[in-house]
């Protein structure tokens, strides 16, 4: 039996688009993600941040929020959720003791809540088939000190240090707890380096450069 996991990211319950809300298709979504689990008899499910669009969101994202979770319990399905920066950690992490009860598995992000591990069981054999380093959007204070006078550059070389570090500490934690076990790391950041297909060389849009990640961070 194979232990299979949906990977998701960037929801964003809640959004309006030009003044008009989102919430048909992203009801649509989640109906059609719940459809897919259990036809496909998916193990769990990985949301890597943004699953509000808004710090505050409305009443009916959060209406949807919940239908997704009470579904995925009642399919038995484990659900990773990790905060993004549209997020709020606060909000997120309010929840994350009582859910976790419940196999459903909360990284907001804030002070003491920067990463898990996660070990994802085959409910059969018991034995872990994979862990999950659980890794919320990193906000620059997040990881490191920010120094007085450091130039742009300085800045954004400390900073991809630091978050390589971050990774690097967790997944050396996953390795000595679980060696025999598969380890993915969930990551809501900028990436510099990535490659694209000439599809999207059509219609690639700047975000800026601090932040930013580079790809060679995560080649383990």
């Amino acid at each position: 039996m194979s232990y299979k996991i949906i990977h998701t990211a960037d929801w964003h319950l809640g959004q309006n688009f030009k003044h008009r809300t989102r919430l048909e298709e992203q009801t649509l979504f989640v109906h059609w993600l719940l459809e897919i689990s259990k036809k496909e008899k998916i193990n769990a499910i990985i949301v890597a941040g943004d699953i509000f669009d808004t710090a505050n969101p409305p009443i009916e994202a959060m209406n949807l929020y919940h239908f997704f979770l009470t579904q995925a319990i009642k399919l038995d399905i484990e659900v990773i959720i990790v905060g993004g920066n549209h997020d709020s950690a606060a909000r997120l992490n309010t929840t994350g003791g009582l859910l976790k009860m419940l196999n459903i598995h909360v990284v907001g992000g804030d002070a003491g809540n920067l990463g898990q591990i996660i070990p994802l069981k085959n409910k059969q054999t018991n034995e872990v088939e994979a862990v999950i380093i659980a890794v919320p959007y990193l906000r620059e204070a997040d990881v490191r000190k920010i120094n007085e006078g450091e130039s742009v550059k300085e800045a954004k070389s400390t900073f991809a240090e630091s978050v390589k570090l971050h990774y690097d500490k967790l997944l050396d934690e996953a390795k000595t707890n679980y060696p025999n076990a598969i380890a993915i790391a969930t990551a809501h950041l900028y990436v510099s380096g990535s490659l694209v297909s000439d599809a999207t060389k059509e219609n690639m849009h700047a975000v800026g450069t601090l932040g930013m990640v580079p790809s060679h961070s995560f080649n383990e």
